[in-house]
């Protein structure tokens, strides 16, 4: 048997599993960020804005989950997160999300750029989870901007 055509054995992908649980769970924090910050953007503008990009989050953790168990590991559970936009008003919370979207995309854009990574997986963060993450970031300026002028 040619030793390329040699089924993977465990652990040989346990790298890329770590790399791409870490985005999951990012993913989860996210979108557990977001569905605290709607609790107080409820009857405000951005309201819808916030639960489309947290529809996204889940999306995406969806999508990473995906990848994990096709590598052969063991997707991650959400964990305890930490958010800057736990607190705050509707102008410091948008901008702690935005600052959290800055981080992710930092994340996502540094797991692309691992040689390791099987292109399936590429491919799927960069279709799924990138375009989503500078749209994010896109439309928290824009609310954040529209809660400055008021």
């Amino acid at each position: 048997m040619n030793p390329a055509s040699q089924p993977v054995g465990p652990g040989a992908r346990a790298a890329e599993v770590r790399l791409l649980n870490a985005l999951l769970r990012s993913e989860l924090a996210a979108a557990a960020a977001y569905e605290q910050a709607l609790s107080r953007f409820a009857d405000r503008p951005g309201f819808s804005v916030l639960q489309g990009i947290a529809h996204h989050h889940q999306a995406a953790a969806a999508v990473l989950r995906d990848q994990v168990t096709n590598l052969g590991g063991e997707p991650e559970a959400a964990g305890l997160y930490d958010s800057a936009a736990a607190g705050g008003g509707a102008e410091s919370t948008i901008q702690a999300l935005r600052v959290e979207e800055e981080g992710r995309l930092a994340e996502v854009e540094r797991v692309l750029e691992e040689e390791q990574m099987p292109e399936e997986c590429r491919f799927a963060i960069r279709t799924e989870v990138l375009p989503r993450c500078h749209e994010h970031i896109d439309a928290l300026a824009a609310l954040a901007a529209k809660a400055r002028k008021g």
